[in-house]
């Protein structure tokens, strides 16, 4: 009898992050489509229809991402931690040109402490594989 091989729990709480950022950015898109012609009303930046695909394109990378690690494709193991690290940097950048509030405009430590948390990150996934 065959005995079935578990993946390592770093993996399955990966894949449970994966889904988790897709199913976000799917409701993301959602509620952008419910509310776009309030939201173009307002004229606010950016655009809530680039916000719009851009939330749908992020929902799709990370629905394929999800399947394509339960299938355990070997491209996931560089393409998972890439796509977070430019996710985060994503939304990051989103905070930081476009919100303008005081303690905004005063957390650039806390932003540049991020980034460098994440970029460790990748480069600690890099030597795993």
């Amino acid at each position: 009898m065959a005995t079935k091989k578990n993946r390592p729990r770093t993996v399955t709480i990966t894949l449970l992050g994966v889904i988790l950022l897709g199913v976000w950015n799917a409701a993301q898109a959602y509620a952008l489509a419910r509310q776009a012609g309030f939201l173009l009303s307002l004229s606010i930046r950016p655009d809530p229809r680039l916000l719009l695909v851009i939330a749908v394109a992020w929902a799709l990378l990370f629905g394929g991402l999800a399947f394509a690690l339960l299938l355990k494709y070997a491209f996931t193991r560089w393409l998972v931690p890439l796509s977070i690290l430019i996710y985060a940097l994503y939304e990051l950048s989103l905070q930081g040109i476009f919100v303008r509030t005081p303690i905004n405009e005063q957390s650039w430590l806390l932003r540049i402490l991020l980034s460098g948390c994440l970029l460790y990150t990748s480069d600690a996934a890099d030597e795993l594989t």
